[in-house]
């Protein structure tokens, strides 16, 4: 009886160490798509479609990576990285979405809410333009379903600088 207690003790604590293991995820998709950095808008001088402020938005200010958008998703995500010597809150960036061909697609402003400070990598999730579901980031995985594929760049249009944390 005790020897049997003793082994029931031992294969139940074995059932728990295995399921509160973490599990790796070790798909080298998932590791190539996180490291991709998103392209910038290159921007001429006297272009007006900027909108930063070259005299207090430094455009290098904040790095974006790993994008991700499948095609049934209605959010997009990606890395923000901070390379900026202050803490900064709701970024503003401008993002430019385009066909393989570079045909525009669309081009929004949007503010990310999240707070860095520097050399800091957050993960954040917006959302999509795509409403209809029609399009997928061209670097993830191709779908199932009809869909075109797309890509990104971005711009730093500007930021806030929280005061007193």
């Amino acid at each position: 009886m005790r020897k049997r207690r003793l082994t029931l003790l031992l294969i139940a604590t074995t059932l728990v160490t295995l399921m509160l293991t973490a599990r790796t995820r070790t798909t080298q998709r998932s590791l190539q798509a996180s490291q991709m950095q998103m392209e910038r808008i290159v921007t001429q001088a006297g272009d007006t479609t900027s909108m930063a402020d070259a005299l207090t938005v430094n455009p290098d200010g904040v790095e974006l990576r790993g994008f991700m958008k499948r095609a049934s998703d209605l959010r997009e995500s990606f890395l923000i990285t901070s390379r900026l010597p202050h803490r900064v809150s709701a970024v503003r960036l401008l993002l430019r979405y385009t066909t393989l061909n570079q045909e525009l697609i669309t081009e929004r402003k949007v503010t990310v809410p999240v707070t860095l400070n520097p050399g800091e990598t957050r993960r954040v999730w917006i959302s999509s333009f795509d409403r209809a579901r029609a399009y997928y980031f061209y670097a993830g995985s191709k779908p199932r379903k009809v869909a075109s594929p797309f890509k990104v760049a971005f711009l730093l249009v500007g930021y806030d600088v929280p005061v007193g944390y």
